[in-house]
Parts: C-alpha cells; sequence; structure tokens
C-alpha cells in the first residue's frame, strides 16, 4: 500500500514537471538536417486602411517647390521615419482619413485607402510630376504596429520600422516563448478590411515557413497560449501538500494499525 502512495506521488510530480519536448523546439522538422533546405515566402503585403498613417517626403533640385509639398518640421530637425517616437510619427505623418485619403499641400486629396506601400508611391508620383519634374518620391508606412500577448516574456506594442518581418521575428522581440508557452497553439488576430479573422499557426512545424501566415502585417495580435499543463503546474506547491499530508495520515493509520 505504501509503495502504491509513493509511486503515485512520484508520477504526479514528474508529470508537473516535465514539459513535452515537442511543444519546445521551434521548427523540429529540420532539427539537426545538415543539408541545405530552401523555402519559398508567400507575398502577403499590408493594403492601406483608415487610420493607417504614412511618411511621405518629395525630393526635388528646386527646394522652394519641393518644400511647398512636405509638412513642415515642426522644429524636429533630427527627425527620421525610424525615430521610434509614436507622436513624432502621428505629428509628421500623414493619416488616412474616413474616405480613405490623405491630403498632401498643393495637391490636395489623393485616395491611397486599398492600396500597398509601393502603389501608393506611384500614384503620389504620378500626381507629383504634373507640378514637379525631377522628382525623388519616399512612402513609408509608419503605423506597422503588433500587439503580443499570453505566454512570452515581454508583451506589448511592437513597433516594426521594417516593410516586412515574420513571426519568429515578432516573438524573438517579445523576449521569447515561455517554458508554460504552447508553440504549437499561437493565435494570431488579423483585420482584413471591416471583418477580422483569426488562426492558429504551429512554430514548432517547418511548413508553417511557407504559408501566408509566416509574415504578420500591421496591427496583427499574436497570443501564445499556455500549456495544457500550466494550470496543473501552478497549482503543484499545493498538490505537493495535500499528497504529503494523505501520505502521511496513511502511514500512521498502518503503523497504528
Amino acid at each position: 500500500m505504501k509503495l502504491h502512495i509513493l509511486l503515485f506521488s512520484a508520477i504526479i510530480f514528474i508529470a508537473a514537471s516535465c514539459t513535452s519536448r515537442r511543444h519546445l523546439v521551434y521548427l523540429k522538422n529540420i532539427e539537426g538536417n545538415t543539408t541545405t533546405k530552401e523555402y519559398t515566402l508567400q507575398n502577403v503585403e499590408h493594403h492601406l486602411v483608415k487610420g493607417d498613417i504614412v511618411y511621405l517626403k518629395i525630393l526635388s533640385t528646386n527646394k522652394d517647390l519641393s518644400d511647398l509639398f512636405n509638412p513642415s518640421d515642426f522644429g524636429m530637425s533630427n527627425y527620421s521615419p525610424t525615430s521610434g517616437s509614436g507622436m513624432l510619427s502621428y505629428l509628421k505623418g500623414f493619416m488616412i482619413n474616413d474616405s480613405g485619403n490623405i491630403s498632401i499641400p498643393i495637391i490636395k486629396t489623393i485616395k491611397i485607402e486599398g492600396l500597398t506601400i509601393n502603389e501608393a508611391e506611384r500614384m503620389i508620383q504620378q500626381k507629383v510630376d504634373e507640378y514637379l519634374n525631377n522628382t525623388t518620391l519616399i512612402v513609408k508606412l509608419l503605423s506597422f504596429n503588433v500587439n503580443v500577448l499570453g505566454e512570452v516574456n515581454s508583451p506589448g506594442t511592437k513597433e516594426v520600422y521594417q516593410s516586412k518581418m515574420n513571426i519568429l521575428e515578432v516573438i524573438a522581440r517579445a523576449g521569447d516563448i515561455k517554458e508554460t508557452g504552447d508553440k504549437k497553439s499561437v493565435m494570431v488576430i488579423r483585420n482584413v478590411g471591416d471583418k477580422v479573422q483569426t488562426y492558429t499557426v504551429d512554430l514548432t512545424n517547418d511548413s508553417i515557413i511557407t504559408s501566408d501566415k509566416f509574415m504578420v502585417l500591421p496591427n496583427d495580435v499574436i497570443i501564445v497560449q499556455p500549456l495544457k499543463l500550466k494550470s496543473f503546474r501552478l497549482n503543484a506547491p499545493t498538490i505537493s501538500v495535500v499528497l504529503s499530508t494523505i501520505t502521511t495520515l496513511l502511514l500512521v493509520y498502518s503503523a497504528v494499525k
């Protein structure tokens, strides 16, 4: 009887302290593979939506004319679109209004909602060319934020200052997934027009690399789900006390009997 109790206790604690290795390894399919393996990435691009903020700079050999198109510096001569300040981005950028337009000095309004950044750049360039010759146009998306929640070491909003980023890079910026996080169950919430899409990705399978879910888009919300074993592990100290008490009582009872 005592042996059975001890064995039962040992099994409980082993289960509470161990996590299946299949939940811990990223892209486990290619682990230990010494050969070169190539993957073709899906081309997933963000289409501009209402509320997006874009950075716009028009460069021309005629400085006086080009200054008419470019917004005031508001005294921020050292500003750059990658300065990391959300407020500066808001002040220097052009927000897409509820009609899907941005308002540019001289040119007035241009509808860019639904376009990619490259498409918007070409459209704005055509408009600028009607007023200026030999111009260079710079258009960048300033409102590229990704929110990471759940079982990560550093949850929160992550600002992205590059045109593309994949989900593994975002997870790295969030300080990696905790041991209590399930890499096989990572939820992504994405706004697509007036709809919201949700899907779950498995970061332990290398098929994610060629999936259209691999690249993140602005305003994606990434939620790392906890392992099912987490709640049990969190309650392990309480379970330990209960089992220890029961075991002691049974041993005392056996001795007295």
